[in-house]
């Protein structure tokens, strides 16, 4: 049985494909058929790309933060049932007034509470907006992932190098979830 052909119909082998090792090609697919880098010059393109897009996603995610705050804000003012709302990593927890006057205004780790008031009709709408920021983030990590996951070292480099700068420039004096979680 030796000369076998295993090769699948229609398959033409001398096109370049995603690598399931860790591979410094200059030609790889990237997530798309039609996201094809054939040499040095489509490969440089690509990665700028992908650094743009590491970049980008840091400034979303100081983005998402900044207008998470200000929806929540928002939503404390159009009134209704309590919820403590922690400034710091703007996330709702569900304490009733007593408790958080029990807890003397802070959470365990310490950060400064604040009681807000959220309407049940306005408070669905600036919830439906923060999770539609939530969503397109998500995306984006998970975007970014699947670009890492071509295995291909200077894609690999350029996610790296991209969130690194994105986050020095965005991110500064605010603390909270690490960025490389993907979503």
């Amino acid at each position: 049985m030796s000369g076998m052909d295993h090769s699948m119909p229609g398959m033409d082998h001398s096109m370049p494909g995603m690598k399931m090792l860790w591979n410094w090609d200059t030609s790889t697919v990237l997530i798309f058929d039609w996201w094809r880098t054939d040499g040095p010059v489509t490969l440089l393109l690509s990665c700028m790309a992908v650094f743009a897009m590491a970049y980008g996603s840091e400034w979303f995610q100081s983005y998402r933060a900044q207008r998470d705050r200000v929806l929540l804000q928002r939503a404390a003012a159009v009134g209704g049932p309590a919820v403590a709302v922690d400034h710091e990593a703007t996330d709702l927890l569900a304490d009733q007034d007593a408790d958080l006057h029990a807890a003397g205004g802070r959470n365990v780790a310490g950060s400064r509470l604040h009681v807000a008031r959220v309407d049940t009709s306005h408070g669905r709408y600036y919830q439906a907006l923060r999770a539609v920021l939530r969503a397109v983030e998500s995306f984006i990590g998970l975007f970014i992932m699947l670009l890492f996951m071509s295995f291909n070292g200077y894609i690999i480099f350029s996610v790296v190098a991209g969130t690194a700068a994105g986050f020095f420039v965005h991110q500064r004096g605010q603390a909270g979830k690490s960025s490389l979680a993907c979503h």
